[in-house]
């Protein structure tokens, strides 16, 4: 289904990618592609990207990265049946970008709970869920947050997440694109958020994820699922 290794991109599913994204870090750079919403059948339009390529060997991984996008882009645009789809392209050697202000976000949710689940819960539903409401993109649920809480720290935080999702050179997001409704504040990138409306459970398998044990936001799903 996938095939990544150190300075090497390929096509991912995005539950993998949204869970484990983040715990890849290290001297090795590693750019890659990936959908927050599940491929349409037709995949990736390879010979759009394999003959650029093929042209120019010498293209380098966030190159190819940001051309796999655009390829991606061109190709569902105009086929609205297939909607929604979403691709992005991610430089991992710079995920500190996000995961610094999202411990920040991280932090001030998990100690405004309990009072703030009602919050919190508003806030999601006004989101579009990926992968049967387990997922969320990260910068539409600040957003969100914004429409719902009233405290300047934590609408700071919520904009600084927002601000790291920001595409372009020297980016953890280098390049996004998506197509259909719902999806015109989405980033490219989401995260682990069941649904507590729904009587979600976290997943027990979470907390072996390295992300899980290394930053703050298991520690705030378990505030809001109490």
């Amino acid at each position: 289904m996938f095939s990544i290794h150190a300075s090497s991109v390929g096509p991912l599913c995005h539950p993998w990618a949204s869970k484990h994204a983040p715990s890849v870090r290290g001297h090795e750079a590693l750019d890659f592609d990936f959908g927050e919403e599940s491929e349409p059948n037709d995949g990736w339009p390879y010979d759009s990207v394999l003959d650029p390529l093929v042209r120019n060997p010498e293209m380098t991984p966030a190159e190819l990265a940001c051309l796999i996008v655009e390829a991606y882009a061109r190709y569902y645009a105009p086929l609205s049946n297939t909607w929604p789809v979403t691709q992005t392209a991610l430089d991992l050697a710079r995920i500190d970008q996000l995961v610094v202000p999202l411990d920040k976000l991280a932090d001030l949710l998990k100690n405004a709970m309990p009072a703030a689940q009602r919050e919190v819960n508003f806030a999601q539903y006004d989101c579009s869920p990926f992968w049967d409401g387990t997922l969320f993109d990260i910068a539409e649920f600040t957003v969100r947050l914004g429409g719902n809480f009233t405290d300047p720290a934590l609408l700071q935080a919520a904009q600084e997440v927002r601000q790291s999702l920001q595409p372009g050179t020297g980016r953890l997001v280098m390049k996004e694109a998506s197509f259909g409704p719902k999806l015109d504040k989405c980033a490219g990138l989401s995260i682990y958020l069941p649904e507590r409306r729904r009587q979600m459970r976290i997943s027990p398998y979470y907390s072996e994820v390295a992300f899980a044990k290394q930053h703050h936001w298991l520690a705030m799903l378990q505030a809001y699922h109490a």
